[in-house]
């Protein structure tokens, strides 16, 4: 998203903030100066947080609320567990078998900060919500072009809605484990939409901190989505580079893009393959 929409966002990031689930359990330290920082950067723009959601074992919870000038603003409650979502191929341990790729756009592992191979598979799960389930790996050299701290990588699944037939109709919800999950380091769901093309709406997972990346590992995410108003569509992929300025969807920016698979080359739904 750009600054200028960041600006306009601000009362909405507020209340979104308070509906935040925090579930990374370690570098308390560094989260609880990060959301500090949050807070004074609000209470400048006249705007005043009274408290988080925390979700963690007890023990983080206290540690975390010992490192914050404003414990006394926090609550720790016992964690809200989600039910397992119920998908077809029992994500999160989907597995489909290895097919050689079709014609595609090649990826230069050189150059490129984008996963080297992978696959997104769309379908409709047991309970009728649509599922974009995302696989992705990448190389080392990939993996060197993001900068040390302070850079992300988001994996965006944009439909084609400009004749206004759209297979999803918007996110099922924000909660990890119902909503959506991933196994990248310090995962997101990017639900900052307002400056979206509704020509094209973008379904993505994130990582914050993309140089904790592992060469090799298979990372996946899902997202489950409203159905929309047709059975069939087309879709495309890109990676974004991203300049993370703190742990929330608003805080990030978009510094490059890279074309994973190019419009409008995936059906929806089935499962395409890449590079």
């Amino acid at each position: 998203m750009t600054a200028s929409a960041f600006i306009e966002s601000y009362n909405e990031f507020y209340h979104a903030m308070l509906a935040d689930v925090i579930r990374q359990t370690s570098h308390i330290p560094s989260l609880a100066a990060d959301l500090e920082m949050r807070k004074m950067m609000f209470q400048a723009e006249g705007i005043q947080i009274y408290g988080l959601v925390l979700e963690a074992a007890s023990e983080s919870v206290a540690d975390l609320l010992e490192h914050l000038p404003i414990s006394s603003s926090l609550r720790a409650g016992s964690p809200q567990r989600a039910p397992e979502p119920v998908c077809p191929y029992g994500v999160p341990e989907f597995q489909i078998p290895y097919q050689p790729p079709g014609q595609q756009v090649t990826l230069d592992s050189q150059t490129s900060f984008v996963p080297h191979s992978g696959l997104i598979s769309t379908y409709s799960d047991a309970e009728g919500w649509r599922v974009f389930y995302n696989q992705m790996t990448w190389t080392a050299d990939s993996i060197q072009r993001f900068s040390t701290g302070g850079q992300g990588y988001e994996h965006d699944v944009v439909l084609n809605n400009y004749d206004g037939q759209h297979w999803a109709g918007g996110l099922r919800g924000t909660w990890r484990g119902t909503g959506w999950d991933s196994n990248l380091p310090w995962a997101y769901l990017d639900y900052a939409t307002i400056d979206d093309d509704p020509n094209e709406p973008v379904y993505t997972v994130g990582t914050f901190n993309a140089k904790q990346l592992t060469p090799g590992a298979v990372y996946y995410s899902w997202l489950r989505a409203y159905p929309g108003n047709t059975q069939v569509d087309s879709a495309k992929l890109y990676g974004q580079k991203m300049n993370v300025y703190g742990y929330s969807v608003w805080l990030v920016f978009a510094e490059t893009h890279e074309w994973i698979v190019p419009p409008w080359n995936i059906s929806v739904p089935g499962t395409h393959y890449w590079p």
